[in-house]
């Protein structure tokens, strides 16, 4: 990325469940770069995929990513929310 470029992120329900060489999501590599690891949002009473996503195009921009993992959560959605601490 150039220092020219406006700090982006890139958050939602991407619906990616693959890892590695099969997801579809190595198609923004390019821009977004390596990404902290996936937390599993889905389905909000008992996570284990990982379909939601925060992302950043520099490096060290997000230095942490959670779910929002509360009683009122695993009711009020099919995914859990995400939360993360993002370096402006």
């Amino acid at each position: 990325n150039s220092p020219d470029e406006k700090p982006t992120l890139l958050l939602g329900d991407l619906n990616e469940w693959r890892l590695g060489n099969r997801s579809a999501l190595n198609t923004l590599h390019a821009t977004f770069g390596p990404q902290p690891p996936a937390v599993p949002t889905f389905p909000s009473n008992l996570p284990l995929l990982a379909l939601d996503r925060i992302m950043a195009n520099r490096h060290g921009m997000i230095a942490t990513v959670e779910a929002h993992d509360t009683p009122l959560s695993r009711v009020a959605s099919d995914h859990l929310p995400l939360t993360a601490f993002v370096r402006l």
